[in-house]
């Protein structure tokens, strides 16, 4: 097969081999980390592995895969060391996507003056991104360091690993999901964003209303109609995720339906809409989807009837079956 190396070299032969995993130990020499198109040459004495639509690297030891790796790899970052997340990001359908902020081109290496401190203090971290798009593929790459700017040693590191980065032009997440759907019922208007293409991200939506909606389906919070939700009126909104920065590997929610619960932290209001209570609610089915959704009662304090209509709806929703994360390689 052919790469594109991600640097001034032109295209070289490889080989994707399977995604190493986070117990790996590193080598004394560099070695390769590789899959789903993305492929690297890890520096001596870091942590690497690739995940589906993901390369995570850094100078200490990788976080668990069911964990959410951002703010647990943060944790662990010392002084002297640095931590790499590289996401790809690509268009979901029907789902508005800004490519202009994506250089096209292989990633720039990073200079210190790059990095850009957060907190106070010495022991401060520093962050640097870069956004870039090779072969109609994107990828936002994040860094962090645990001083305010790296070492010269460990920005070569980095650097190296960067230069080394090589990108596949082709489609490795291949397959459909369906949505989720709400059967039939009266009194209720159900609609769904229909079956979408599996991705590095995946994501689908599905709506039952008890008034016409008159907002696009991914448009949170429904303002337009909210304006004609009379005070008995409910909106339930759902959305069905698969995310390479937040995989559902990772635990979220309660495991398998959805439960409505009314009171408490999980409900509130929007900014700019008056007179009615969002209800929020999450669930998980493992190695598929997180769900999350809001259910919104077009008074502050729904009835006891309102609320037990929105929870029957709620029951009957049908929860589809996703291709396993990550998908066999």
């Amino acid at each position: 097969m052919q790469c594109m190396r991600l640097a001034r070299v032109a295209l070289c032969a490889c080989v994707l081999l399977p995604a190493l995993s986070s117990a790996g130990h590193p080598t004394g020499g560099h070695r390769a980390v590789a899959g789903y198109g993305i492929a690297a040459d890890v520096p001596a004495r870091w942590h690497a592995r690739v995940l589906r639509g993901a390369l995570h690297a850094a100078t200490v030891p990788l976080p668990s895969e069911r964990r959410p790796i951002g703010p647990t790899l943060s944790h662990r970052l010392g002084l002297d060391d640095i931590g790499l997340l590289l996401f790809e990001a690509a268009p979901i359908e029907r789902v508005p996507f800004d490519s202009s902020v994506y250089r096209m081109g292989p990633a720039r290496p990073f200079a210190g003056r790059d990095f850009r401190a957060h907190g106070a203090g010495p022991g401060r971290h520093s962050f640097a991104r870069r956004n870039f798009s090779v072969d109609g593929r994107y990828f936002d790459l994040f860094v962090e360091s645990g001083s305010s700017r790296p070492t010269s040693n460990r920005l070569a590191e980095l650097n190296e690993l960067v230069r080394s980065l090589e990108i596949e032009a082709g489609d490795f997440y291949p397959g459909r999901a369906a949505p989720a759907r709400f059967r039939r019922a009266g009194g209720w208007v159900t609609t769904s964003s229909g079956t979408v293409a599996v991705g590095p991200s995946t994501y689908s939506i599905a709506l039952a209303s008890t008034v016409r909606y008159r907002n696009r389906l991914n448009e949170f919070p429904p303002h337009r109609t909210l304006e004609r939700l009379p005070s008995d009126g409910i909106i339930v909104w759902m959305s069905l995720t698969a995310d390479n920065r937040h995989p559902p590997t990772v635990h979220d929610g309660d495991r398998g339906r959805p439960v409505l619960r009314v009171g408490g932290s999980a409900c509130g209001s929007f900014e700019g809409a008056q007179g009615v209570l969002t209800c929020s609610f999450r669930a998980w089915r493992a190695h598929q989807y997180h769900v999350r959704g809001w259910v919104v009662f077009g008074r502050t304090r729904p009835t006891g009837a309102q609320v037990a209509r929105a929870r029957e709806e709620l029951a009957r929703s049908e929860l589809p079956a996703w291709p396993h994360w990550p998908d066999p390689y």
